[in-house]
């Protein structure tokens, strides 16, 4: 009695280290990779004296230099620019935009200011309405804009087909001019910066450079476009271009792949199963018809389930949920056959 109550504690141990050893392996790759990090834009600015990364509500981060900051503390202009949505089956990204001057010329609240100065702003948007005007007196609060992804980066796997290891790149460029205090004439261009709260987007990752192609003189793949020098001195004359790219979460990719490999390995389970019955191995029931066909829903649940909604025919649904979904159909007709054409009538 001793032994056997010895062996089963021991089975028991071996189990839960089996159980223990999954979870670490699934939980793993999730810390290792950072899948769990909240942040979703990032800075790549090589100049930035301040950390790369944006933290929400606080001051920390949101300049790149403290000569920047100073420089915006007063006659200034400065652009918040929020990332609020991606389609990535039409290739927009959906943004607000809030024009923020500086305590001299406007008097700013939590999300509108109300400004001292006439503003004329220049938004290359998809939208007819790409300049904007707004007189002394005016509020301003954010303005949506709709960016086209026309990949300047000329990215390869720029289309959802390679979901979820697709990636965008989009440009964005802005100008902003404005008059003296109490009048109404524009004379000057505004001194701007553009800046970026944390977008609220899920399942993406955007990367931003700061530029200075405004005039179109320089490629995004030249240097000179992202040289601290030409920045500023664009920023000054009231320029602003960005680059963005924009790809998909670790968390997103780790959990799609997941998915997908669990889809494959279903069906790989349940035809081996069908093997075995075919070859009389192993007897036919009713309850190997049903699992047979609770795993073709299972699999088309499973497909609905991907982060995003992907649309159906993409690079994974080829290569995995397509032939997992053929083989369990397969498999449910040979199950059925074989038990159909079988003597004994017992459940």
């Amino acid at each position: 009695m001793f032994s056997v109550s010895k062996l089963s504690n021991t089975k028991g141990l071996v189990d839960f280290l089996i159980v223990l050893f999954v979870w670490a392996a699934l939980i793993i790759p999730i810390s290792y990779f950072g899948l769990a990090d909240p942040k979703s834009i990032y800075e790549r600015d090589g100049w930035k004296e301040t950390p790369r990364e944006i933290y929400p509500l606080s001051l920390d981060g949101i300049y790149p230099t403290k000569e920047i900051e100073l420089d915006l503390s007063e006659k200034s202009i400065e652009l918040w620019l929020q990332f609020s949505k991606f389609n990535a089956q039409v290739g927009h990204l959906s943004l607000n935009t809030y024009i923020w001057p500086s305590g001299d010329y406007a008097k700013g609240y939590s999300s509108a200011t109300v400004i001292d100065i006439p503003i004329e702003v220049f938004f290359d948007e998809i939208s007819s309405n790409a300049r904007r005007a707004f007189q002394p007196g005016d509020s301003i609060g954010a303005v949506p804009l709709t960016l086209d992804a026309t990949n300047p980066l000329l990215l390869k796997r720029s289309n959802e087909f390679y979901y979820p290891f697709d990636e965008y790149s989009v440009d964005f460029y802005a100008s902003i001019e404005h008059g003296d205090p109490k009048t109404t004439e524009i004379t000057k261009n505004a001194n701007t910066f553009e800046l970026f709260y944390e977008p609220q987007v899920p399942g993406f990752k955007f990367e931003v450079w700061r530029g200075a192609n405004f005039d179109l003189d320089k490629d995004w793949t030249d240097s000179a476009a992202f040289e601290k020098g030409n920045v500023l001195a664009q920023r000054k004359d009231g320029k602003v271009s960005t680059l963005i790219k924009i790809s998909r979460s670790g968390s997103v990719i780790y959990t799609s792949v997941l998915i997908y490999v669990g889809m494959l390995l279903g069906s790989l389970g349940l035809l081996l199963t069908t093997i075995y019955v075919a070859k009389g191995k192993r007897p036919s029931s009713m309850t190997a018809l049903i699992s047979a066909a609770a795993s073709i829903l299972g699999i088309s649940q499973m497909r609905n389930a991907i982060p995003g909604n992907p649309r159906l025919g993409i690079l994974l649904d080829l290569y995995m949920y397509f032939p997992s979904l053929i083989m369990c159909i397969i498999s449910s007709l040979v199950l059925a056959v074989t038990w159909v054409r079988r003597d004994n009538f017992g459940i």
